[in-house]
């Protein structure tokens, strides 16, 4: 039965529809794609690439003209492989190859056995690290320049720390243990400088090295015997290493230990310290996986304890250390540190037990207090300069600026308020705020980007009007603004200098390209317009006005082009597995809802609807709506074919005689049910009137909120034929008063403020809790209903699932529910997928095609016959119903 049951399901079934087969297993484990990591060199000549077709990758190194193309099978792309300064690319091949390739000759060379590598470069060299099978403990060291291609074995390394600003490295070499404790040597070395290493030995054993930022010194942790931590720094210039502060010294607070050196500026260190008895027993428990004989609870406790979640908690208290004199301060609960980017650290944000919040400029002996608490502490900038803090106020909806000489605070960003709260089209409501863009190079102004995604120049020195860069269509047109360029917004923006931008229609989902540049007077144009999807950014050549885009529609495979202005666009792959097949289209449903209040869309809904390449309109068809929050930005995004893992694959069931159709949700506070069900029922009412569609033959599908959607639609309405949900909450009530499985903390503010959104907590409001939680409502399903829910699954609890089939069940209604070994959330493993994919087709197939039903939705399935369960698979030739 099992290999009939492959064979019909599976087998690469050649049904003539307009001559193209259907998707199959096969298809979906052998479709060709190109990976969504590619890299252009610097100056726009080259690009690299990786092609994968089943088990197969191949690694393409190509001239964007097109002149020459290295295909190398079995390559992989890391985190950066082209390295322009030095005419390299290098990448891994198979499990321990590391290939070299070198442009100028176009010639690979490879080092075997190789089981890490790591590239750090400086101004002056561009080197690569490496370690070999059973050599582990030796680090190899290669320049990759053109003339030198000596390798140097730097001994028997543990750790390495690179400085990126000056070219420097720290090595940490282990040497012969001695009373059972760790001695290692520290030694400093420039690449590419003549100067000698300097180097200190330690009988002790080193951990959590870190640079100082334009100090020339290293500071880390060391253990000693006894296993006491202390804080060394080494001077790599002279090469002294001394004791800055040690546990149990005076300077410390007592009763705790170092546990991380969190930064390190100038003369100061920032230090995190732990409570020594709760540490400890963290540690015990670590070593024995061991919890009390019982937890105790008190409601004065500052978290909640469980046994999940006990050996996580202990006490913490951040020290800021100056080195000259050793003076230093404690800093409560320091929950945030802002940079203006990560390699330039230039303020510290801290905040009190009373909500207070502090910033240091990295000066040990002046924390300043904000006047405000409301200061979003995510959100503090430096200006160049170090004279300005730019920070966001949410009491004021409001950027302001903050002369750190004279005091004098002013509010910078001037304008319509509203404009600051960011147009969430899932809640209509307040969410946060975009960080500030860059700063105008030698100009008082920074660039700001407000709620709508509109771009402003803000002058951060003076009270002035901002001045609107984008003329403020994103707002008017409701197009979301992305910088394309993110390394040159980091740098600083000068005048004078092309910044690109892309936007993404929100309506009809099309993308424009734009250039912004920022003279005496600015120049704001679009440059072209096509279709796309909203989270492809094109990736910029470093020192070039080059780019290259990921191009792609539904119907179409996506595929890598080239262009050097964003609106002549050469392709330089053609990938198009899909023409093979049956393949998909997609459609954009736009409808409107009268009467919203409030609503931040005007009463604007949208579905895509997906059809096959064949469709024939004087047909029939039966319809599967899917849902989650917002779908429709996905109108152009290409989906592979592929086996289900949690939502349904949209290839695989229009392939297979289904239309599907992704709704937008939109969600209010409080009224999460209403919300869904103004929004599915409209979208139902619109897809009947269309003479294609089977009114009787509509299906549901949801995963996770998805499912939690399907649980309430189906308690609310008997419309639909048969639903789906996976992962998919039922008990607002229950989850409200659990904790999450991965952490043991109360899930009580994910209700609130989280998906579910009800905006208050159960004993302000019981009648919410109660109409949002389905399962009290079980009593009203008429839609038979396939659940899937697994004990692995930290963020929908299986008790959510499990409850809620339980309900059904003891009401006799249609309900089954698959429970899959050692999974999760979604699925991970092929068997799991493979099974779920195949239940879902027989369950919609069975109520939304007339079809004859599987074994296991009728029959009962005992115990003893669970390992039996693929028999179950076939279908039944009884002519008993489910």
């Amino acid at each position: 039965m099992k290999f009939l049951l492959l064979v019909l399901s599976f087998c690469p079934i050649v049904i003539c529809i307009s001559q193209k087969p259907i998707i199959n297993l096969n298809a979906c484990e052998n479709w060709q794609s190109i990976s969504n990591r590619s890299e252009i060199a610097d100056d726009g000549r080259y690009v690299v690439y990786s092609v994968r077709e089943g088990e197969t990758t191949i690694l393409h190194i190509q001239a964007t003209d097109k002149s020459w193309s290295t295909a190398v099978e079995g390559g992989k792309i890391g985190d950066k492989c082209i390295y322009s300064e030095v005419g390299k690319v290098v990448f891994m091949k198979g499990k321990d190859s590391l290939g070299i390739f070198t442009f100028k000759n176009k010639g690979i060379n490879y080092i075997s056995d190789v089981i890490y590598y790591e590239i750090i470069q400086s101004k002056e060299k561009t080197i690569l690290l490496y370690r070999l099978k059973n050599r582990e403990n030796k680090l190899f060291l290669k320049k990759l320049s053109n003339s030198d291609n000596i390798d140097e074995l730097m001994g028997e390394v543990s750790q390495s720390f690179y400085n990126k600003e000056s070219g420097e490295i720290v090595f940490v070499k282990d040497s012969v243990k001695s009373n059972k404790v760790k001695s290692n040597w520290v030694w400093w070395e420039k690449i590419g400088a003549n100067k000698k290493s300097k180097s200190v030995l330690l009988q002790l054993e080193v951990e959590n090295v870190i640079w100082g930022k334009g100090n020339g010194c290293i500071a880390f942790l060391c253990r000693d015997k006894v296993n006491r931590k202390s804080v060394w720094s080494f001077n790599t210039v002279t090469g002294e290493a001394k004791s800055v502060v040690s546990e149990g010294n005076k300077s410390m607070e007592r009763g705790m230990l170092l546990n991380e050196i969190i930064a390190f500026n100038g003369n100061t260190l920032l230090l995190k310290l732990v409570k020594e008895d709760e540490y400890r027993y963290y540690e015990k428990y670590q070593r024995e996986s061991s919890i009390p004989l019982v937890i105790v609870n008190n409601y004065k406790d500052p978290f909640w304890k469980t046994d999940v979640n006990y050996k996580r908690h202990y006490s913490n208290s951040v020290w800021s250390l100056n080195l000259i004199d050793g003076s230093s301060i404690r800093v409560d609960s320091v929950i945030f540190t802002r940079f203006w980017n990560d390699d330039e650290k230039k303020v510290w944000i801290g905040v009190d037990n009373d909500g207070n919040k502090y910033y240091n400029m990295l000066d040990v002996r002046r924390w300043v207090k904000f006047a405000s608490k409301d200061v979003d502490e995510g959100n503090v900038f430096v200006s160049p300069g170090d004279n300005y803090l730019f920070y966001f106020d949410s009491s004021k909806s409001s950027w302001l600026s903050l002369n750190m000489q004279t005091g004098k605070l002013i509010i910078a960003a001037t304008g319509t308020w509203d404009s600051w709260k960011r147009r969430n089209r899932v809640d209509n409501g307040y969410i946060g705020i975009h960080s500030p863009l860059t700063w105008l190079k030698g100009s008082g102004k920074v660039i700001v980007q407000d709620g709508y995604s509109d771009i402003w120049l803000v002058d951060f020195k003076q009270q002035k009007p901002m001045i609107s860069l984008t003329q403020e269509i994103a707002k008017k047109e409701d197009i979301s603004f992305h910088w394309i360029d993110a390394k040159k917004v980091t740098d600083g923006l000068g005048s004078g200098i092309s910044m690109f931008l892309k936007g993404f229609n929100n309506l009809d989902k099309s993308i424009n390209y734009y250039r912004l540049k920022i003279e005496r007077k600015v120049t704001f144009s679009r440059l072209s317009n096509f279709v796309g999807v909203l989270d492809e950014m094109p990736i910029k050549a470093l020192g070039k006005d080059c780019f290259i885009v990921m191009r792609m529609s539904a119907a179409v495979s996506p595929n890598l082009y080239f262009t050097n202005d964003l609106v002549n666009f050469t392709c330089l792959t053609d990938i198009r597995p899909e023409l093979k097949y049956n393949w998909i289209t997609s459609e954009l449903l736009t409808w409107k809802m009268n009467n919203l209040v409030g609503d931040c869309e005007n009463g604007i809904r949208m579905a895509v609807l997906y059809k096959p390449e064949n469709f024939n309109p004087t047909k029939k068809y039966p319809v599967i709506l899917h849902y989650y929050e917002r779908k429709t930005d996905d109108l152009n995004r290409y989906f592979p074919p592929a086996l289900s893992y949690a939502n349904i694959n949209i290839p695989w069931f229009v392939s297979h005689g289904y239309l599907v159709c992704c709704v937008d949700m939109h969600f209010q506070f409080g009224q999460f049910t209403q919300s869904v069900l103004k929004d599915i029922t409209l979208a139902t009412d619109s897809l009947v009137r269309l003479n294609f569609i089977d009114s009787n033959k509509i299906g549901l599908q949801g995963h996770s909120l998805g499912g939690y959607e399907t649980n309430l639609i189906i308690t609310h309405s008997s419309r639909y034929k048969a639903a789906i949900s996976a992962s998919g909450l039922s008990d607002l009530i229950g989850m409200a008063t659990s904790v999450w499985g991965w952490s043991g903390f109360p899930m009580k503010d994910f209700v609130e403020n989280g998906q579910p959104r009800l905006g208050v907590n159960l004993w302000e409001n019981r009648e919410a809790y109660l109409d949002n939680s389905p399962i009290f409502f079980a009593d009203k399903v008429e839609t038979p209903i396939l659940l899937m829910g697994n004990r692995g699954d930290f963020n929908a609890p299986f008790s959510m699932i499990q409850g809620f089939y339980i309900a059904l069940k003891s009401m006799h209604k249609k309900a089954w529910l698959l429970q899959y070994k050692d999974q999760g959330h979604i699925l991970a493993s092929k068997a799991s997928c493979q099974d779920y994919t195949l239940r879902m087709e027989q369950f919609f197939d069975y109520y939304l095609k007339d079809k004859q039903a599987p074994l296991w939705m009728v029959e009962p399935i005992s115990v003893s016959k669970q390992f039996e369960i693929d028999h179950y698979l076939g279908y039944d030739t009884s002519g008993e119903k489910p």
